[in-house]
């Protein structure tokens, strides 16, 4: 109206609400951080990335991403932690079932599985080797080893030895398992429109066939000894 006052309308403000809000649980919250760290991580890397790019992701401030977390290297080992929790429980569901040949079809299709639902936590964890003895390498070292034990265990058992020997006998093959895995996961980040099943099909394909073929040759090279006594 000419020569009134003017009067302002205040428009709702619109956007995401901050985390830093007071009424969000710190459990939620603190999940909600770790799956932003997860995405700037996937995307940029350990190094590259910084604590700057993570607030804004989690659309929080620094200072209150720093309040949860000391460091990025601390956020990091806490993703470590998290991604390790989640595949470990589904491992460790797996681990009673007694025949083995079965086991590692499920651990196979559990690591699949996790890939699938988790694929910025995978890139985390092994995508990228942060140093040759850092505490974050470390803690990657770890988990990797928890996750070989378990496959140690369950080929000396497809191979028809689960004795102390037959574990040393297992473990290089384990290794290669594992080796397999994370390469074949990687070549799955890159070509995501192949279903989780084909992908198991694959793993499958040359695994469990090689372990048979392990457990042959182990049965004739016994039956070989027992005949020449």
């Amino acid at each position: 109206m000419a020569g009134g006052k003017r009067t302002q309308v205040r428009r709702p403000l619109r956007g995401r609400s901050r985390l830093g809000t007071r009424g969000m649980p710190r459990d939620q919250r603190m999940e909600e951080m770790l799956h932003a760290a997860a995405r700037v991580f996937a995307r940029r890397g350990y190094h590259a990335a910084s604590m700057d790019e993570i607030a804004r992701e989690a659309d929080i401030s620094k200072p209150l991403l720093y309040r949860y977390y000391a460091s990025k290297e601390g956020l990091y080992i806490a993703l470590i932690e998290r991604a390790g929790r989640h595949l470990m429980d589904d491992v460790a569901r797996i681990r009673r079932e007694p025949d083995p040949a079965y086991r590692l079809e499920q651990a196979i299709g559990a690591l699949l599985g996790f890939v699938d639902r988790y694929r910025d936590l995978w890139r985390v964890l092994f995508n990228e080797v942060v140093g040759c003895d850092s505490p974050v390498s470390r803690s990657v070292q770890a988990f990797r080893a928890q996750m070989i034990a378990g496959a140690c265990t369950t080929i000396a058992e497809l191979i028809g030895d689960p004795t102390p020997a037959g574990r040393r006998a297992a473990e290089p093959l384990s290794y290669a398992l594992f080796g397999a895995g994370e390469a074949l996961s990687r070549w799955w980040l890159e070509h995501p429109e192949v279903p989780v099943e084909r992908v198991r099909e694959l793993f499958l394909a040359f695994s469990l066939p090689a372990f048979r073929h392990w457990r042959g040759q182990r049965e004739r090279r016994n039956a070989r000894c027992a005949d020449a006594r």
